[in-house]
């Protein structure tokens, strides 16, 4: 889960690269979900959370063209660095 805090100038800017990005990772065989979410306190703030496969499906998708593209695009459409946070699936009864 990626934690995007948006410039308010940039916001469509990052809205259209983030659509672009959703469009070719679903289109990834290790991608099982991709979603974009709006914070309903805060609409500076961006939750996008992406689902694989394994960790294979994960360094692809990170050397994709799109995602490549939209990692570039934070320097100009951020106002703070992204929040990352690694999940793993926790078994039920673990």
């Amino acid at each position: 889960m990626v934690l995007l805090t948006v410039r308010d100038d940039r916001r469509n800017e990052l809205l259209a690269l983030l659509e672009a990005t959703r469009v070719a990772s679903t289109r990834e065989p290790g991608t099982l979900q991709w979603q974009l979410h709006d914070d309903s306190d805060d609409p500076t703030t961006l939750a996008l959370y992406e689902s694989f496969l394994n960790e294979n499906a994960v360094e692809e998708h990170d050397r994709s063209a799109a995602a490549i593209a939209l990692v570039a695009a934070f320097d100009d459409c951020l106002a703070a660095p992204p929040i990352v946070h690694l999940l793993h699936t926790r078994q039920t009864g673990t």
